[in-house]
């Protein structure tokens, strides 16, 4: 991760849509953390997934701030494809993905860091994790929907984490444009496929605990993003099949 002696340029990547009441908090709280770990070099690459609401004047003004760039799906095209489209535009020796609604806090990168620098590959919160400190927990009934959707998962990738969708997640910059250049899942099952193609790579993925909170307003549906879920899932399992045939 850099020179020896240097620090990591570190990238942040916020997939954003309809955020514009939170987009500009969590954005200046990460690169405060990001200026405090990397003073010499960081970027923050914000992705406007073709919001209904202000999210891209918000953008727009951020960009015009030192370390930040913005770029505007002309639709909605899914988190997936957010993620992906921010990813191959970094250039950092670590790359984090960010909710805007900070569930997780961008103070937690610290500990993905040093998760990094013993060897990890992918660094993932893990919500499930004895040890994880939430605060504001999910409804009812989005645990039981989450718990199913990672037990489905589980089944389809034969991997044993329990959390594979939390919204805060450090890579190794190479892993991560590698990676996400061979995704195809672009909406909820983005974080399911780059970790099955993680683990067929033979990198090292590590989930750790981490502070977490429900967002105080979200734009996603559940019914809907379950059924989309459940769709990327089945799509998943047939290419990750026809991969090992």
């Amino acid at each position: 991760m850099g020179r020896p002696g240097d620090r990591p340029v570190i990238s942040g990547v916020i997939p954003a849509f309809n955020e514009e009441n939170v987009l500009e908090i969590a954005a200046l709280s990460l690169a405060e953390t990001l200026a405090h770990l990397s003073p010499s070099d960081w970027e923050i690459v914000v992705v406007d997934d073709g919001s209904r609401d202000r999210t891209s004047q918000v953008a727009e003004r951020l960009a015009e701030k030192p370390g930040f760039r913005f770029v505007r799906h002309d639709r909605n095209r899914g988190k997936g494809a957010a993620v992906r489209t921010g990813v191959m535009l970094t250039r950092g020796d670590t790359v984090l993905i960010f909710d805007a609604d900070m569930s997780t806090p961008p103070e937690m990168l610290g500990k993905f860091i040093d998760e990094l620098s013993l060897g990890a590959d992918i660094v993932t919160g893990d919500r499930r994790n004895p040890e994880a400190r939430i605060e504001q927990p999910q409804s009812l009934l989005r645990r039981f929907m989450g718990g199913v959707y990672a037990s489905m998962a589980r089944s389809v990738t034969g991997i044993p984490l329990s959390d594979f969708n939390c919204g805060f997640k450090l890579f190794r910059g190479d892993a991560a444009r590698s990676l996400l250049s061979e995704c195809r899942s672009d909406r909820w099952a983005w974080d399911v496929e780059v970790i099955a193609l993680a683990v067929r790579r033979g990198l090292q993925v590590k989930a750790i605990p981490v502070t977490w909170r429900q967002g105080e307003r979200s734009s996603v549906r559940p019914f809907r993003a379950a059924a989309e879920s459940l769709a990327e899932l089945a799509s998943l399992a047939i290419r990750l099949k026809r991969a090992t045939d």
